[in-house]
């Protein structure tokens, strides 16, 4: 019988959510899991911190399916999240949309929804696979009946998440879909949220 442990390949591990995941699976003593990074940027700080760590990381481009497939392999369990904010503040993305005649919102918000489909369709492949923890929200477009079309953070990743439960049943018997709610951590991380004080 064999030893090596099951493979945790978490996307996102150098951010909030999928950065979480591997902060508490490290934290158990001892861990049930492998853990895989998977990252754009391997020689970033954040990369060599969880190198430091124990954690094995690789590259991956979300944009790149054949580098997802080689991120997947052997994977036991995939947790998969994008990030709306980081790709609608990219000034290539912002570049493209206003060459397209779209606005930027729209532009991500499709952009992302492929980012996704992209990582649905490589975890389909994965013969391995035990679970896929998706990280999406809900469709506030249809949920509104067309009332509300500007939550594109949300409505990106519910279109894909929609287009994985279509396209790969067998895959979403064993998906968990996770809508995570608003972080403590944008208080303090950034200038959009962080209290700031008022003398009157």
């Amino acid at each position: 019988m064999s030893s090596r442990k099951p493979l945790l390949v978490v996307l996102g591990a150098t951010g909030n959510q999928g950065g979480s995941v591997v902060a508490h699976f490290l934290s158990l003593s001892p861990s049930p899991y492998a853990i895989r990074a998977v990252t754009r940027d391997v020689s970033s700080i954040k990369a060599a911190s969880l190198v430091s760590k124990g954690v094995e990381v690789v590259a991956g481009d979300f944009d790149n399916p054949q580098s997802l497939d080689a991120a997947f392999g052997g994977a036991s369990v995939i947790f998969s999240v994008t990030d709306f904010v980081e790709s609608m503040m990219s000034p290539l993305l912002r570049e493209k949309a206003a060459a397209s005649g779209t606005s930027a919102g729209f532009y991500i918000r499709d952009y992302e929804a492929q980012q996704n489909r992209n990582i649905i369709d490589a975890a389909a492949k994965v013969s391995t696979l035990e679970k896929f923890i998706y990280s999406s929200l809900p469709n506030m477009s249809k949920l509104s009946g067309g009332k509300y079309t500007h939550v594109y953070y949300a409505d990106s990743k519910a279109v894909a998440e929609e287009y994985g439960k279509s396209t790969y049943p067998k895959l979403w018997e064993k998906t968990n879909v996770f809508y995570a709610g608003f972080y403590l951590e944008n208080f303090i991380g950034g200038p959009l949220f962080c209290p700031k004080l008022v003398c009157s």
